[in-house]
């Protein structure tokens, strides 16, 4: 018999699930530790779209911060031109209709990506921003 708090049991965690995606035709396995990290606080979505054009070679379906749907490419064209010319704190601010906290250091954003050559939807980590 063991009274409560005399069992002791010691574990490693199990490694977190890995995910795999084809970006720019090679294998990029990530976890949910991994993230997509954004450090110029001046970065417009169109910035952003190029960047992972550039470095990933996907092409941006969708961009949402929690529920929020921030840009996507079904939204009103006008809408979407410009919200494009906007940082992503000001698209935050604005479709959400919240100041972000100046003391506040990161966005966290989600993605939805599609291969350029594809255009198959591609998994990959979420986008941390930096805002100062």
């Amino acid at each position: 018999w063991f009274p409560w708090g005399a069992l002791f049991t010691s574990a490693e965690p199990d490694p977190p699930k890995g995910t795999t995606a084809l970006v720019n035709g090679k294998e990029w396995k990530w976890t949910a530790w991994d993230r997509v990290d954004v450090t110029d606080p001046s970065m417009t979505v169109d910035g952003l779209i190029d960047m992972l054009e550039n470095n990933y070679s996907v092409e941006l379906s969708m961009l949402s911060s929690g529920v929020t749907i921030l840009y996507s490419d079904f939204m009103d064209r006008k809408k979407m031109k410009a919200r494009k010319e906007m940082t992503l704190k000001a698209v935050v601010e604005s479709v959400t209709k919240k100041s972000v906290p100046v003391d506040q250091k990161y966005l966290i954003l989600e993605l939805i990506v599609n291969d350029i050559e594809s255009g198959d939807e591609v998994e990959i980590p979420y986008l941390r921003f930096k805002l100062f």
